[in-house]
Order: C-alpha cells, then structure tokens, then sequence
C-alpha cells in the first residue's frame, strides 16, 4: 500500500463520488487548537452546591473491555470538581461494568438511573451497552454521550450521541483512502462472520454505489477460529489492499498467517481504529511495518497541540493514550461545556435540554468538525507503523458528506435513500 504524507490541510475530490459522497471527502477541523484546557472551570454559580450525579457504562470485563473511556471521562471531571465544579455544583460519576453483554448492560443501566439516580450517562464504551439502556434512556428522559459506541443503538437512539465513527461509517473513510489515496485497485474486506454482517454489507454496498469503486472480494472469518484459511482466500483473489475489521489478536493472527503463506503484509494492509493501540505494533514486530490505521479523532500517538490537556490528564492518571480514552476524554469535556449553560436548576430535564440542543460543540479540534446532536462524527485521519511505532501519515481529515438520515440509514444497516 503506498502512503501519503503531507503538512497541510486541503479538501479532497475523489473524482468518482455521487452528490450521496459529495466533491469535498475532506473537511478541515473548525476547533481551536489548545481550548480542550480552557474549557474548565467553575464559571457563574446558578446556585450551585448540589451534586450533578452521572454515570457510564463501560465493559471492565468480558470479550473485548473498554474500561479505558470510562477511566478518562472520570479523569476529566475529577479535575472539574478539583477546579471547583460546573457553575458550583460537583460532579459525581458512578462506573458500572457492561460485561461485554446484553443482559449485563442492562442491569447496569438500570442500576445507574434507578437505584444510583444518574441524570445523564457519559463516557460509555460496551459491546452492547447503547442498545441496552436505549428503551430506558428513553423513557425517563435521560441523554448519553457514549466515549466510544460499539453497537448499532448507539448511532439509531435518539437519546445517545457517541463520539467516535463506528465500524459502519467508518467504512467510508477508509475504503475512501485505501482507494484514492493509496491507489489501490483490488481491494478485498475481511469481515467477521457474525450476526451483523448485513449491515456492514449494507454499509459497503452504499460506498460501492456512491463513490464508484468496485470491492474485489469479501472474505469471512469466524471469531475464535483458525485464520488461515482468511490469508488463503486473500492470496487467491490477488488482494493488493486488505482492509480488515477486528481487534489486535485478529490483526496479529491475520498476518501471521499471511506472512506464512505469503499471502499479503502489513503494507498491504488497513484496520480499523480498533487497532490503532499502543500494544500492536509490539506485537506485529517487523511484520507491522507500513500498516495503516484510521483514527476518528486526532490521532493520539501525534503532537497537535490539540492533545495537551488529554494527555496531560492520562499522565496524571497513569492511563495509557488510545483512541478509546481520547473518546471518554471528548465525551466529558461536551458534557462540561453543556451544562455550563444551564440557566437555572440543573435537572435531569435542563442537562437533556443541553445535550440535544448541542450544536457546533468546540472540541478543541479533536474531531473533524464540530459536534452536533445527532450529526455523527464521520471525519477520520490515517496512521501508519514505521519503525515499530505508529506515525501520522496524513494531517488530513477525510469526511464522507452524509446527511443525517443518510449516517443513521448506514449505522442501522438499512437501504440509503
């Protein structure tokens, strides 16, 4: 796979795009480097002393955990309350684990709002957490910003914005770049043989369709099950970019296994923002090297000056930097922001108010626009492994220009129209 690197931020025309794409795939981010540390701060009491009680759900435990969002969100607010709270009032944030299930997130959501009182959830990032408090959330009024969503609920629910892409979605972008970008021409997509493949066929026949490209082969593989039949069928179909959906021991299986058969490298090769960790380029070694990795916020291994109070706060901590912090960071932080402009008492009412109400939200340039309620952050950058260690090859934020209806069509796995 050929890279691209460049200083600058400029639009990017495909070429081949519909008017569903759009001419501009690049949108320059409209945040202020630098305002994430700014945004802090006690402001104007609105008689204030009272504690605003919030909750996340994050999977400690299970198949693939995500405690680090939740662990980043509650970071941020704890240096909130030690800066004197939002408008006097402190927050109290309450971590139930999501298990990695269905029927452990829901107990979990249940836990928060009825037994714990929570007002709003934030920071969240479960393999089944939105889809499990939605009907709750709903019902009692209660609004989430999820740090890093996972399933389909959290991009379908009226009630819960999440901060990152998402698989789905995060198609565009990336077979966006693999295309036009690295000059790839047969692209194959290794997809996992699961209960959502329809939808992410959805999601890649919509790509195919808008921006004219042609996917040569889709290759299933089963979770949990030998990989060498993947790298087999990716020799046979003559792949020269392999764009492949998992977590690091499926990427570090994968090419293995390639590497074995000589089927295809990491050069040849693009995950999604699920491997862009600190661990797998460790783990790859020399096999890694020119793999590239999207990032649906700015990418967390660079220097932006946009990243100094995110990891000035981890360091704090002690937590590592990824991208699923970097999400638990931002979802904290708009939910500061939010609630500062509350005029009057801040109820689980007022807070909903301010959240849906969100509009053009400055994340001090850690997203490719500004955050609105119910438009997604759809805008990724791409990173790639040089030397054993990530890189940023591109400062250009590469945006499919999706209307609303058009995201929430894709993210649900149903016909674009």
């Amino acid at each position: 796979m050929n890279t691209y690197t460049t200083g600058s931020r400029r639009r990017f025309s495909a070429g081949k795009a519909s008017s569903l794409i759009g001419v501009g795939l690049l949108v320059a981010s409209l945040g202020l480097a630098g305002c994430a540390a700014d945004s802090r701060g006690s402001g104007v009491s609105s008689g204030g002393g009272s504690t605003i009680k919030v909750g996340g759900i994050c999977d400690a435990t299970g198949p693939t955990p995500f405690p680090e969002s939740c662990q980043a969100a509650k970071a941020y607010f704890d240096q909130v309350n030690s800066d004197g709270g939002v408008n006097g009032h402190t927050i109290e944030y309450s971590i139930e684990d999501g298990g990695g299930s269905a029927a452990t997130s829901t107990t979990a959501a249940a836990r928060l709002v009825n037994s714990k009182g929570v007002e709003a959830f934030v920071g969240g990032a479960s393999l089944s957490g939105c889809v499990a408090a939605d009907k709750l959330l709903t019902s009692r009024g209660v609004y989430s910003l999820e740090g890093f969503g996972a399933d389909n609920g959290c991009w379908t629910s009226t009630h819960i914005m999440p901060m990152n892409t998402g698989s789905l979605l995060g198609y565009f972008p990336l077979l966006h770049y693999v295309f036009d970008v690295a000059k790839d021409k047969r692209v194959c997509v290794m997809i996992p043989n699961t209960p959502a493949i329809g939808t992410a066929r959805s999601a890649i026949s919509t790509f195919e369709r808008s921006s004219g490209h042609k996917i040569t082969a889709e290759l299933l593989w089963n979770p949990g099950g030998d990989l060498t039949p993947l790298a087999s069928k990716a020799k046979s179909s003559h792949c020269d970019g392999d764009v492949l959906i998992g977590v690091d021991p499926v990427y570090v299986g994968t090419l293995q296994a390639a590497k074995a058969q000589k089927s295809f490298t990491g050069a040849e090769s693009a995950v999604f923002s699920t491997g862009y960790t600190a661990t797998l380029p460790k783990s790859l070694g020399a096999n890694g090297n020119g793999l590239t990795a999207s990032s649906e916020f700015e990418p967390w291994s660079g220097d932006s000056a946009s990243l100094a109070d995110f990891r000035k706060l981890q360091a704090k901590e002690g937590f590592p930097l990824s991208t699923v912090s970097e999400g638990g960071y931002l979802s904290a932080k708009l939910f500061v922001d939010a609630v500062k402009g509350i005029k009057g008492d801040v109820t689980t009412a007022s807070i909903g108010k301010a959240l849906s109400g969100m509009k053009d939200a400055d994340t001090g340039g850690l997203t490719a626009t500004p955050m609105t309620w119910g438009r997604y952050n759809i805008g990724s950058k791409f990173v790639e492994i040089r030397g054993g260690s990530w890189t940023t090859s591109s400062d250009e934020w590469y945006s499919p220009e999706l209307t609303t209806k058009q995201a929430r069509q894709i993210a649900a796995g149903r016909p674009v129209s």
